[in-house]
């Protein structure tokens, strides 16, 4: 299984069993640095980008850039080449 679809999964997963998508949070790569992008504000997962925030102001973020996702700050899910 690619990287890609790995991630595609489990995000379909915890999207699919668990109603409480706000104890979940996404770590992309931002250039250089990090960031942190709450589950909730994804409104599609496509199949290389994750679609966020409403279509006037639509944003995407490239599946290759999450690294780990966290529920509750403990990391459930991290890419092998960090």
């Amino acid at each position: 299984m690619g990287k890609k679809s790995e991630i595609r999964e489990v995000l379909s997963r915890i999207i699919w069993s668990d109603n409480n998508l706000k104890n979940y949070e996404l770590i992309i790569r931002d250039g250089r640095s990090t960031r942190s992008i709450k589950l909730e504000s994804v409104n599609k997962i496509l199949s290389d980008r994750l679609i966020i925030g409403n279509e006037e102001e639509a944003k995407v973020i490239p599946l290759h850039r999450i690294i780990s996702i966290l529920r509750n700050g403990e990391i459930i899910w991290q890419r092998r080449s960090v």
